[in-house]
């Protein structure tokens, strides 16, 4: 056999694909090899026995009993020290009784590595003539090796292949069955994945409509609040000059019950104004710690007394719901109204339920909407019997001005509770069919156990004044109407129209103002930075600020600080008075 041949022997990718279908190579030794080989150096009386497996780069030793260190331990060599690469014609054994003198092997490093002088190998080959290595015994002086010796080996080494292609056919099976069970775990993962894509396809359009919703909602509120800003400029001069009409002695009654009209139609228009507000989240709220259950028993009664008596009201109260940090005013508010939206839902009678709980929302929590942060929250429930909503009610219920009660609703009642849940930091959910009634579910997070100190509503009644106010306000009929209502209880009033001119007022006024009356948005100056200014000059003035724009949209634009002296536009000349007395007689 000349080189190349042998090197295209031992490359031979089908031989060493074969070869590792064994799963031998850089296996540890075992017993059921190393018997053999023991068997071998017994009976034919040579110090070395050997099961090799011929790799592409080296010889792979998974049985070497007898053979010298180092390359005992490392069981393996490179093929340059290898007789056993020759070894490949079945049935015939490869026979050396001196390598120093045989033409083939006199240079092989093998002779002095390995003291391999005599060898006799038998090639160990498959079933399907694939050689795989040699069974061999190795002697480290010349020898002659007898037939009865050459047959010895021979079976061993039929024992030694038969041992391996039983293991490769366990090995193929084990392989086999494997793979029967991964193209079922595989089809069993890929019905699932298909599953699981349905259901997030189905969650994606889900989360699409409901973000849909809240920038329509959104959008559709950033107009209310804008449209709302605008209505309390105009409604504070309205509401205030008829209040002021109302106490003048020299009118007729019927000019009285005119002026009274106004009034009522200017106080019912703030109102309206303030349900926008709540839609639009940007009302005042005054929060504390709240038990749901306790403000629901509270006006229970008022609720019986609103409900028709065909309606039967069920409570169910968890006593496991811990406090939510809540303006009590609004909740009433929001369960008010939803019982009377359910009432009118039930004109001939049914059953109006509500209910609350304590819920952890997470991710594994079912259909959780895409506004709720996972954690703690207060389940509040209003369910009724009623007629319930079709998808198209349903998909706008929540916007102002929409309403299934024609000219008898104002469309604002859901959007203000929307406003106010939002608000809140909660979020509201709607579940409702054609003739299945109709369930309200809110989630409000759950907030800290902190006491609530009973309030004080006592206001002072002595509004007697002489202090001097400088009103600060760039919109002349809240000027004029202001200045109004303070100077008729005995106030001294500087005006100005903006910051410059309030400066200059203050200077010629040097140390004669207790109290800076400021609207917070003019134009240049605007009410903050007027008074840290002023106040250099003036240190015991204390301040009050005055705005169409709600508390939350100038503390977050930065014109004010939160906790500070603050009045919403339009206000009451009650409010006014009441507000700056308790400013000037309490607030340091």
């Amino acid at each position: 056999m000349d080189a190349s041949d042998l090197s295209t022997h031992v490359s031979d990718p089908a031989r060493l694909a074969a070869l590792r279908n064994t799963a031998l190579l850089d296996t540890p030794t075992e017993e059921a090899f190393d018997r053999l080989s023991r068997l071998a150096v017994s009976f034919v009386n040579a110090p070395v026995a050997l099961v090799t497996l011929i790799d592409a780069d080296r010889q792979f030793f998974k049985s070497c009993i007898g053979l010298p260190e180092p390359w005992c331990s490392r069981r393996e060599s490179p093929l340059s020290h290898s007789f056993c690469k020759y070894n490949r014609i079945a049935g015939q054994p490869l026979i050396i009784e001196d390598a120093r003198v045989h033409p083939l092997f006199k240079d092989c490093p093998a002779i002095w590595d390995l003291q391999v002088i005599a060898y006799l190998g038998i090639p160990l080959i498959t079933s399907d003539g694939y050689v795989l290595g040699s069974f061999c015994v190795i002697d480290s002086k010349p020898r002659q090796w007898s037939k009865q010796e050459v047959a010895v080996v021979q079976d061993l080494a039929a024992a030694v292949i038969a041992e391996i292609q039983l293991r490769t056919e366990i090995s193929a099976r084990n392989r086999a069955e494997n793979q029967r069970d991964e193209l079922s775990e595989l089809n069993k993962r890929l019905h699932e994945e298909i599953t699981a894509r349905k259901h997030a396809e189905e969650q994606q359009r889900q989360l699409e409509y409901q973000l849909h919703q809240a920038q329509k909602i959104e959008a559709i509120g950033r107009l209310a609040g804008g449209v709302a800003h605008d209505f309390n400029n105009l409604l504070s001069p309205i509401i205030g000059y008829s209040e002021i009409l109302t106490l003048d002695p020299s009118l007729t009654e019927k000019q009285k019950q005119f002026t009274s009209e106004i009034l009522r139609a200017g106080f019912h228009a703030r109102d309206l104004v303030r349900q926008l507000l709540a839609f639009s989240r940007k009302q005042i709220l005054d929060f504390k710690s709240l038990n749901i259950n306790e403000a629901i028993e509270r006006f229970s009664k008022l609720l019986r007394r609103t409900i028709p008596e065909d309606i039967e009201i069920r409570m169910i109260l968890s006593p496991d719901i811990r406090p939510v940090m809540a303006d009590a005013g609004q909740i009433e508010q929001i369960v008010m109204n939803l019982a009377v939206n359910a009432a009118d839902a039930m004109p001939h009678g049914g059953r109006l339920t509500i209910e609350t709980a304590l819920a952890v929302l997470d991710g594994e929590y079912p259909g959780i909407p895409l506004d709720v942060a996972p954690g703690l929250y207060v389940m509040l429930a209003v369910s009724d019997t009623g007629h319930g909503m079709d998808q198209e009610v349903r998909d706008h219920i929540f916007e102002p001005f929409f309403s299934t009660k024609g000219q008898q609703g104002t469309g604002l009642g859901l959007a203000t509770i929307f406003g106010i849940v939002k608000q809140h930091g909660g979020s509201i959910r709607l579940n409702s069919k054609p003739d299945e009634g109709t369930t309200f579910i809110i989630y409000l997070p759950v907030g800290e156990e902190t006491p609530v100190e009973a309030e004080n509503n006592g206001m002072t009644t002595d509004l007697a004044s002489t202090e001097t106010i400088l009103l600060v306000e760039d919109s002349e009929q809240v000027r004029n109407l202001t200045k109004t209502i303070l100077k008729q209880h005995g106030y001294t009033i500087i005006m100005a129209e903006n910051g410059e001119e309030a400066l200059r007022a203050l200077a010629s006024h040097k140390g004669q103002v207790q109290l800076l009356l400021a609207d917070v948005v003019m134009p240049g100056m605007n009410g903050k930075e007027l008074y840290e200014q002023a106040v250099r000059e003036n240190p015991g003035m204390k301040v009050l600020y005055m705005s169409g724009y709600t508390s939350d949209i100038i503390i977050s634009r930065g014109f004010l600080d939160e906790g500070v002296n603050f009045l919403q536009k339009p206000f009451t000349k009650k409010e006014l008075t009441y507000r700056i007395r308790e400013i000037l007689d309490h607030n340091s």
